[in-house]
Order: structure tokens, then sequence, then C-alpha cells
């Protein structure tokens, strides 16, 4: 498994594409035979899957060989079979050459992200074409390179007076296809050449470590991210049609390696990262990292394309694939965009994880003709140490959709569900419609999709990924997230607002009060009407649809005075009685004073109860018949 993907890694961009800056792959076995490999090989096998490739390389080493494939015997009286020497030589001849030695404990970093790296007009890198370079990467595989095998590179470059580099591409340990991976996509970019001849040219000051010093040193430890990097990747067929490379079918290897290069590293896992595979009926197919932990405990440590798809076929319920295999939950979830976080902590958790305010929806295009592209290289002025610190504050989470341009497109849709399901958390707290969420478009060069996976992860775990996005990110309104009433909660529960929220809301206070304002100058004025004679009397107030029913006689003075003090008091409280009630000052004994309103439908012995409750002693005077009685027998 490790040699089809290393192979795959290197001569492969794609089905049926080949590498064009790629001389050769060379692999130095055990008994010290080589097996050397060029691209014109990829029209022989274009599906690099384990099986095709393995299969077509052991017919061609068992008959006459096929276009691009050559075995070498060992020189028995050379040290390694004198393969080392043998191939620096060959490429010292040929031209310009550097050789370089990858490895997490080298304590020189290659500088792929310095600002300073591009060569300048007339200089020595600038006048020389690329195409007349050549390098050479030693790299061990499925372990490291033995001390004497370092030791043999070094004597190599020195005996042909070729620079020899010892340098690192970041602190995290990766699978050799990985590192391939990621030497592709910084040449593609065009930093590999300068970064290279510039380390050539400027030893480090202690000189560089040997073999054995590496393989005493503890491990450095890398430190990525704390956030959340997800990659979505649209398929075909469907999630149950899984199945791996045979006689008989033939199966998608695209997915299995894939998730060796978001989830696998080199002895452990990547925590922070999760990979999903959109179907066209809208499936989604989520793998988290906590399978590679899984399938280890169950002695299913190596990642082969066979054991991928049997987990996979197990974790979405077919146990016929593999019954002595157990998938725990949560490792694997099939559902759809809407729910892709029922896995990852519930709903009720997706505001805590996907925050809308620190996360970056990236659209992705692979080889895109047009379009803005990702840069992830400083340059000059463009990026400095503010914009990083910025970029590493505001941006916490990344959600990236990456597709190869002119190929398969995501379900129509998908892309505003899953925005709905990454932040529908917060959209249930609100009672306004949010605004839907952005993408950012952006493009890289062409590669295949598990090249660039492993590329973003790189540019990811060096912290170099976050910054380039910042550069090109509008960071969404803090106001669009949260409505009105949900604003006034969390006032009322004590929460402090952040300044723009709490100047949102000052200037809708302001707007409503202006409104409120410019509402009592266009009500009109309550109307009193009287008549002496059997005319009707009322008091209308068109603002507020207060209505109170005519009397049936002429009323007394009081009663005219106290209709006279019921307008003053509705013109005071106008067009909004709860905001003059609010107004109104809290005494120290009690809640604040209410203003009373007349209550619709007042009988005339109501009124006259409120005349005889008046403050006017002397002009109490009953009208009705048997208050007139009444007042007589007492003054008798």
């Amino acid at each position: 498994d490790a040699l089809a993907r290393i192979a795959t890694a290197a001569l492969w961009r794609g089905r049926g594409r080949a590498w064009d800056d790629v001389h050769e792959i060379v692999f130095i076995f055990e008994d010290n035979y080589a097996l050397r490999i060029q691209p014109r090989f990829v029209s022989s096998c274009p599906v690099p899957s384990e099986y095709h490739l393995i299969m077509v390389l052991g017919r061609a080493l068992e008959t006459k060989g096929a276009p691009g494939v050559r075995v070498v015997p060992p020189d028995p009286e050379r040290a390694l079979g004198g393969h080392f020497d043998q191939i620096v030589g060959e490429y010292a001849q040929a031209g310009q050459t550097a050789v370089a030695l990858l490895h997490e404990a080298y304590p020189q970093s290659l500088g792929l992200f310095q600002h300073d790296l591009d060569a300048g007009p007339g200089s020595e890198d600038q006048q020389m074409s690329e195409k007349d370079k050549t390098l050479i990467f030693f790299l061990g595989a499925v372990k490291d390179m033995a001390p004497n095998e370092t030791r043999a590179v070094q004597k190599a470059c020195r005996v042909h007076r070729l620079p020899c580099v010892e340098a690192n591409l970041g602190q995290q340990a990766e699978f050799t296809s990985k590192i391939i991976d990621v030497l592709h996509g910084h040449h593609l970019f065009g930093r590999l050449l300068p970064a290279i001849w510039r380390c050539a040219r400027r030893p480090p000051p202690g000189g560089t470590a040997s073999g054995p010093e590496i393989a005493a040193q503890t491990p450095p430890r890398s430190n990525p991210p704390s956030g959340n990097f997800w990659v979505f990747v649209p398929m075909g067929g469907a999630p149950r049609d899984l199945v791996a490379d045979d006689k008989k079918k033939d199966g998608m290897y695209e997915i299995p390696r894939c998730c060796i290069s978001q989830l696998w590293c080199s002895k452990n896992e990547h925590r922070s990262h999760a990979l999903s595979f959109v179907y066209p009926a809208g499936e989604v197919l989520t793998i988290n990292p906590n399978l590679v932990t899984c399938l280890k405990l169950q002695h299913r440590a190596a990642p082969t394309e066979r054991n991928l798809v049997n987990a996979l076929r197990v974790g979405t319920g077919d146990w016929k694939a593999d019954p002595s295999l157990t998938i725990d939950k949560g490792c694997i979830m099939l559902g759809s965009a809407s729910d892709v976080l029922s896995g990852r902590g519930g709903k009720e958790d997706a505001v805590q994880t996907f925050d809308p305010q620190r996360t970056v929806l990236l659209d992705l295009q692979l080889g895109a003709e047009s379009g803005d592209r990702l840069e992830p290289y400083p340059s000059g002025t463009s990026l400095g140490d503010s914009t990083a610190a910025s970029a590493k504050r505001s941006i916490r989470d990344v959600v990236i959709l990456l597709r190869e341009a002119g190929g398969r497109d995501f379900p129509r849709g998908f892309r505003e569900k899953l925005a709905d399901g990454l932040f529908g958390g917060s959209a249930k707290q609100t009672s306004k419609p949010k605004a839907p969420a952005e993408w950012l478009q952006l493009t890289i060069p062409r590669m295949s999709i598990h090249g660039a996976i492993s590329l973003l992860g790189h540019y990811w775990d060096t912290r170099a990924l976050t910054p380039a996005i910042a550069a090109k990110w509008k960071r969404p309104e803090k106001g669009r997230a949260e409505s009105v009433p949900a604003k006034l909660h969390r006032q009322e529960a004590g929460h402090k607002l952040p300044d723009e929220v709490a100047a949102a809301q000052e200037q809708e206070s302001r707007a409503a009060n202006s409104e409120d304002k410019k509402q009592v100058k266009q009500t009109p004025k309550q109307v009193v009407k009287r008549s002496s004679g059997p005319k009707e009397q009322h008091v209308a107030e068109e603002g507020e649809g207060v209505h109170v029913r005519p009397l049936q006689q002429n009323p007394s003075a009081p009663t005219v005075r106290i209709l006279s003090r019921i307008e003053s008091q509705v013109a005071q409280v106008g067009s909004s009685p709860k905001k003059q009630e609010a107004a109104e000052p809290a005494t120290k004994t009690g809640p604040p004073r209410r203003i009373a309103e007349p209550v619709p439908g007042v009988t005339p012995d109501a009124w006259e109860d409120l005349v005889l409750g008046s403050e006017d002693e002397d002009e109490r005077q009953p009208t009705h018949p048997w208050r007139k009685q009444a007042a007589s027998r007492k003054g008798k």
C-alpha cells in the first residue's frame, strides 16, 4: 500500500495525467535492488489504485517490462549497491543539481513562507531557467532513512560537488506520500526551487545533524491551530456503492486516498480535521479522525484501500463487509447537509463549535483559469506580523468545498443547507431571517484532490492558511447574526454586548423615538362636542381607539370638568401609553406611578360617582331623581 501511494503521489497528477516536471521516482529496497519508474508508465496504468498499480507492475516485472519501468540490480562491490552514487552522478552531469534530505527533526527550515524568498531581477536564480535546474529528494518510505543511508547520500554529494540541503518542511511527521504532495504544491506556486537554492547558499551556522543524532533526538512536537479544519468533496454514485478495486469492479480509489491525506499522519491522527463526501442525492458521508484510533485498536493500523473501504461500509450499516470489525459511534456518519453536526456535539453545541464571526466558508476550485487565487505565501508588505496576528484572533474554523474546475460540482442548494447546518443553532434564537452566508471563492493550481488536501493540511498545520484567507475574507457583520428581541433578552440577562451591537441598538431606539414623535404630531386632537339639546356628547381618540358611550342626558358642570381632565391626560399619554408609563419616575416606596385610562362604557351613575368624589365640594349637586330624594331627606 505504501509503494502504491508514494508512486501515485510522485507521478500521477490525476486519472490518466502525469506530472510534467517529474523525471522519475526510484525505490531502493532492502535487498539493494532499485525500481525506477518514469512518467511514461502512467499511460499503462491510468487508474493508480493499489490493486491496478501492483498488478501492472507485477506483470511488467515478470515479462519483458513496460514503458517507463526499469529494475536495476545492485553492485555488490559498492555500498548499498552503489545506487546513491549512480543516481546523484547521472543528474550532476545533466546540469545544475541540488540534493535535499528532508526530516522533521532537522533544525533548519526551508523557509518556504518567508516574504523575501522571491528572486529579485538580475539575480542568479532569475537569470537561469527553472528547466535547467534539477532537485533530488531523498525520503524514507515506511520508516526513516538509516544513518548509513544518510552518509551515503552526503558522500555522493561531496564526490560530485553538489550542494546537500538538510531541512524540514514543518514539525509534523507525515506519510511520505503526503510529503510528496506538499512538494508538488510548493513547486506549483514557484517556491520550492528558490527555497532549496537559498538553503544551499546559506548553510546553518551550527552545521547539519547526522543520522545518529537525529535518531537520538526527541521527535519535535507540532503546534497546529486549535480550530476545526473541515473539507467537503463531491462524489458520484451513492455512499453504499463504495467498493475496493478488484478483478470484477473498479472502485473509487480517491476516497481512501482523501481519508489518508486528511485524517492520517505518521503514528498519529489529525484531531482537528474532518472529511465529508457529498453525493448527488444530497447524502453526506462524514469521517472523523477518531476512526484512525478505532482501526488501530483492532489491528488494522495499515490504511490500505481494502481496510478503509470495509470500515466505511461497516460504518454505514453494511456489517457483512467485515463481520469482525466494529466501528465506534461518531467515527463515520451518514446524513444530510442540515445535520452535519449531529455527531459532533449536537445542534445545541453548533454555535459554540462554529461561530459565524470566526468561521470561513471557502469554495476552492482546482485549476480554474479565472478567479481570485489563494496566496498562502506572503509577498513583501502584503501580509505582515500584524495581519497574521489579526487573522489568528478572528479566524478559528475553516470549512472548504474542494472541487475540480470543470468537473463534478456539489448538488444544487447544498451550500445554503450546509451553512444553515453549521450555524443552525444561532438561527433558532433569532426572530428575523438572517442574510445568506457568503462563500469565499478562490482557486489553486490543478492537482489531484488528495494532493490538494495534503497541501491544504500542510498550510493549516504551519499556520499559513488563516493569514492567506484573512487577506481576502470579509468578516460578516455582527448585527446580522442576532435579531433585536434576542439582543434585548441578552441585555436583561446581564450580558454585555459588543460596542458595535450597542451602537446599533442605540440607533434603532433613536429611530423608534423619532417615529413616535411623528405619530404624535400626526394624531388628531381629541374633540369634545357639547350641546344643550338631546344631541349626543362623546369623546373620541382616533390614535388609540378609545370611545366613551354617549350620555343620555345633559351632564353637570363637574362632569364636563372631568371630561376635560381625561382629555388632558390622554393627550399626555400620546400614542404610546406604555412608553409614558415607563417614563414616570419610580418612587422610593413602590413601583412607578401609573396613569388611569378612561374605561369604555361609563354609565351616568358612574359619572355621578366621579362628580361626588371630586375635590370641589361646593358643586356637588345631584342630578338623578333618586339622588335628589336622598339629598332632600339628608337636609331635613
